[in-house]
């Protein structure tokens, strides 16, 4: 004896509830405060934070089963009672938000009456939803439990289409004209081939300022060389002021990923990309003030969000300056991090709850590390620091993996991404910088391979293990983040052609949909734009350099009277590197040295 239940995307469910209103959700605070998601945030009664869109409509991605309708118990009897007699949980949410509206507008009388016909329903079918057969065979579904399966699978495809519209609202359609040959060459020479040598000239916007760029840089219609450094450097200007100059010496937030630490390491880039002495000092003033200020940080060790990336910045920083003393200091503080007992220990020994991704957990101190020693020098923080945290990473992927399909894998917050901030290809792509086992490099091979696998049919990436829906791509979820790390596989295992053409094939989905409503580095056009230039670096020629080039033209030319009409967002912190103009104005730079380019934080 068994009951037919229709199997339905549990995405549908979060679907169907997008038209209940904040009453029928039972809401009590109508001011909502805008994550970093793009959705406002609320507090149901009783209930935990869920999403809030902009349109007006609750979103939860937990469906009507969670806590998002703060059902009482009466009504989630009555609802697991109707899903279980009619075969349909959309029509049982369905009569259960009717229901909580009524009651929302205090019709006691109506809500008792729906209350005990919603019981006479459940009395009056159970009995035709016993099956003699098996859960799911043909023969075991009843003529109500097919009309409703058959009502269920229409929600399924009516919503997957609007989830198909919602996630063409995420990006520009892609107008931007693609990479063509020039007529007169019959074949086209790999860029090392069909360049000549650099050219230097001098910035309209600091006349002691020399970048050197490829002449063929005006072979297409982009903004010139001139305009795109002009602009970086203006845009550094704003920077600066915003969010250290107006500030003074006090510092709010001294991260990477959203803080001033941002602008210390954009001044930086412009340091290494023009020579420009001022930045440099610029540069280690606001280190020194951000080292100051982390006495009262969350302990993280991570490179983008912890201490490590101030002590990393500020070291290397010092060593351009050519203060050892200084250098030296921040060296020790950084080593004091690596110190860290849960660092180094692996899930066989508790793994004392250190995550391993790359934001807030190991990967992101090893990628400090990797920052240490290529601008200071090799074995500057060294393998015996390292090693045994590259160890204990492996442990607990290949501990995490053991009901999958895959050979590591991770959780944060309980979910398995794949993404490049909190997933599996950040965590591999740092890996991939450190030597590695036989036996580690097998897994990390069949990590990637898992991923391409498993891919949409579109070419995206999922967001996290078992999510269905095709909808991010962005670094930190989706497509452009795991482009980069295939990139970096495609360099340390060129035989390995799989890993070259998957590369290739995401920067295509990049192309198609990565002119995104933002401008920065996580989820904006300006990370996206990382990609061509990785693929460029990686394949040669033109077109993804073309790619790259459009996307840094369409931010040049449009993105700021587009943020002013709203059809833009400039995000949350809007002058920061990651979610803001920074990361735009490091792209800027990159793209005029597009050998040179490396996305911050993410490649070495």
């Amino acid at each position: 004896m068994a009951v037919y239940i229709p199997k339905v995307e549990r995405s549908s469910y979060a679907g169907f509830l997008k038209g209940v209103s904040t009453k029928e959700a039972g809401l009590e605070d109508e001011k909502a405060r805008r994550g970093s998601n793009g959705y406002h945030v609320l507090a149901p009664r009783g209930g935990s934070r869920r999403g809030y869109g902009s349109d007006g409509h609750f979103w939860s991605p937990e469906g009507p089963m969670g806590s998002t309708l703060n059902f009482d118990r009466i009504n989630r009897v009555l609802l697991l009672s109707l899903s279980f007699c009619l075969g349909s949980q959309s029509v049982g949410s369905g009569c259960v938000a009717v229901l909580r509206a009524r009651e929302g507008e205090g019709d006691t009388i109506a809500v008792a009456a729906f209350q005990v016909v919603m019981v006479a329903v459940c009395l009056a079918f159970a009995p035709l939803s016993i099956s003699r057969t098996r859960v799911g065979s043909l023969r075991g579904i009843t003529p109500v439990g097919y009309l409703f399966g058959k009502v269920d699978l229409c929600f399924v495809k009516l919503f997957s289409i609007k989830e198909n519209i919602m996630a063409t609202d995420r990006h520009f359609p892609n107008t931007l004209v693609d990479y063509k040959p020039l007529a007169h060459r019959e074949e086209e020479l790999p860029e090392s081939q069909s360049i000549g040598p650099l050219v230097a000239f001098a910035s309209t916007a600091d006349e002691d300022v020399v970048v050197k760029v490829p002449p063929s840089f005006r072979e297409h219609l982009f903004p010139s060389p001139e305009l795109f450094l002009k602009a970086a450097l203006e845009l550094r200007n704003e920077v600066v002021q915003s969010t250290w100059r107006r500030n003074g010496p006090r510092v709010n937030d001294p991260t990477m990923y959203v803080g001033v630490l941002g602008t210390a390491f954009l001044c930086l880039k412009v340091y290494l990309s023009t020579g420009s002495e001022d930045d440099l000092v610029q540069c280690m003033d606001i280190v020194d003030a951000c080292c100051a200020a982390a006495q009262t940080m969350r302990p993280y060790v991570t490179f983008l969000c912890g201490q490590p990336g101030i002590y990393a910045l500020g070291a290397v920083a010092a060593k351009y300056k050519g203060d050892e003393t200084r250098m030296n200091h921040y060296l020790r503080l950084f080593d004091e991090v690596s110190n860290e007992r849960a660092l180094s220990v692996g899930p066989a020994e508790g793994g004392l709850g250190m995550p391993y991704e790359l934001l807030y957990g190991r990967a992101g101190f090893l990628w400090a590390a990797l920052f240490i020693n290529k601008h200071v020098g090799e074995e500057t923080v060294p393998w015996t620091t390292t090693g045994p945290i590259v160890e204990a990473v492996m442990q607990a992927g290949r501990a995490g993996a053991a009901q999958t399909k895959c050979p590591l894998m991770y959780q944060w917050h309980c979910t398995r991404y794949w993404g490049a901030a909190h997933g599996l290809a950040g965590i591999i792509n740092v890996l991939l910088h450190f030597p590695l086992s036989q036996d580690a490099a097998d897994d990390v091979k069949g990590v990637l391979r898992y991923m391409i696998k498993n891919r949409f049919l579109r070419g995206n990436y999922p967001s996290s293990e078992g999510n269905n829906r095709d909808r991010l791509v962005h670094w930190c979820h989706g497509a452009p983040g795991i482009a980069l790390t295939l990139c970096k596989a495609a360099q340390v295992f060129p035989e390995e052609e799989e890993f070259r053409s998957a590369a290739l094939e995401a920067g295509d989905v990049v192309w198609e949909r990565g002119l995104l409503r933002r401008v920065g580095l996580c989820h904006g056009v300006s990370g996206n734009a990382y990609v061509f230039l990785a693929l460029h670096r990686l394949s040669g020629g033109k077109k993804h350099l073309h790619r790259a080039k459009m996307f840094a033209g369409f931010l040049h030319d449009r993105a700021f009277s587009l943020i002013s009409t709203g059809e833009m967002h400039g995000g949350d912190h809007p002058h920061s590197l990651f979610e803001g103009l920074a990361g735009t104005a490091c792209l800027w730079l990159d793209v005029a040295q597009p050998a040179n380019s490396r996305f911050p934080g993410y490649e070495i």
